[in-house]
């Protein structure tokens, strides 16, 4: 017969986390406009990045977030701790502290939020010619883009970066590309026809 150990309780006193949401509160209202605005200029290394799942993190993925940022990682996780235990937001009384709430309220974002996927097509090809850290990242997302096969620039992009795209991002181009055709024909100008013919010839032979 199987006899279970006494856990050891491993809570923190009511009083106790009462006075640390106090703290925090009255930390919140010493954050100025002036201060806000400052945090977004100073950054944190990639240790110091809040994610929810693991995929997010992934090296090469996660960047360098400004103090502010990490503020508002961390606002959304409280608030999410929160709202999936109703129990634990009675227990601490939180609604007692609408100065913190309103703080945490106006400051959330989900970490895992990521700003380059609401980039024009436009953009993208301006970030990823700009060869920074995140351009293996920017191509991820520009072959899942809607309309990148029909624009000239973009077009002209992956032709350029082609030798960097990875074996995922190679299929999905050319599913792209397959479902662009279907959608498209017989209206495609010749011009993007043999542009993406020659850059499927290349896409293929890598």
């Amino acid at each position: 017969m199987r006899v279970k150990k006494d856990r050891k309780a491993t809570s923190v006193p009511a009083s106790q986390a009462s006075e640390e949401i106090q703290h925090f509160q009255n930390n919140s209202r010493e954050v100025t406009v002036t201060l806000w605005m400052e945090w977004s200029e100073q950054k944190l290394p990639q240790s110091a990045t809040f994610c929810s799942t693991p995929s997010a993190c992934q090296p090469g993925k996660a960047q360098a977030k400004s103090i502010q940022m990490v503020t508002c990682n961390i606002a959304f996780l409280i608030l999410r701790l929160l709202g999936a235990h109703s129990q634990l937001e009675e227990d601490l009384a939180v609604s007692e502290y609408h100065e913190l709430l309103q703080f945490l309220q106006q400051t959330a974002m989900d970490p895992d939020y990521d700003p380059d996927k609401d980039l024009t097509l436009e953009q993208l090809v301006e970030e990823i010619s700009a060869k920074d850290d995140r351009r293996e990242k920017l191509l991820g997302i520009l072959v899942q883009r809607e309309g990148v096969i029909a624009n000239t620039d973009a077009s002209r992009c992956l032709k350029e970066h082609v030798a960097i795209l990875d074996d995922r991002m190679k299929v999905e181009l050319l599913q792209n590309c397959i479902k662009w055709v279907k959608t498209s024909k017989p209206h495609i100008p010749e011009s993007i026809n043999v542009s993406w013919n020659f850059l499927i010839i290349k896409v293929l032979a890598k």
